[in-house]
């Protein structure tokens, strides 16, 4: 029982360390900041699937895009306007900003390539197997 003990509490003490997204999908969690706020895994999970259907390499696109965008304002030295926040970003707040959106890229690929591992439920393959396989 020791043992069941230890290994449940190094498991909670890994709960508490990493962020459940990390814990969960094994992914980097999507940078936090000034313009998108907090995003979860789940939520964007559920924006993909209803916005794009699922398609997470058509939504990659759209912000490989924005990166673009914003690496082509930096070299520039010009400023991106976000005009419903009132949010103006030049300088070192472009730059940071740039890196979340790389880090949203990349948490965003291995989102993609976790739900594209997962195959599909037992539920599917049993009704498959009932219609003649397919």
């Amino acid at each position: 029982m020791k043992n069941v003990i230890r290994v449940t509490g190094a498991f909670l003490a890994l709960m508490i360390l990493l962020p459940a997204s990390q814990v969960l999908a094994g992914c980097p969690e999507v940078p936090e900041n000034k313009v998108w706020g907090k995003v979860s895994e789940g939520a964007l999970s559920r924006y993909v699937d209803a916005a794009y259907k699922g398609d997470w390499d058509a939504y990659i696109r759209t912000w490989e895009k924005r990166a673009e965008h914003t690496r082509e304002l930096i070299g520039r030295k010009s400023i991106l306007v976000f005009h419903e926040s009132k949010l103006w970003l030049r300088g070192d707040e472009l730059a940071a900003y740039a890196q979340d959106v790389e880090g949203r890229i990349q948490a965003m690929r291995c989102l993609a390539d976790n739900d594209s591992t997962q195959g599909v439920s037992g539920e599917t393959l049993a009704g498959s197997a009932l219609n003649g396989g397919s």
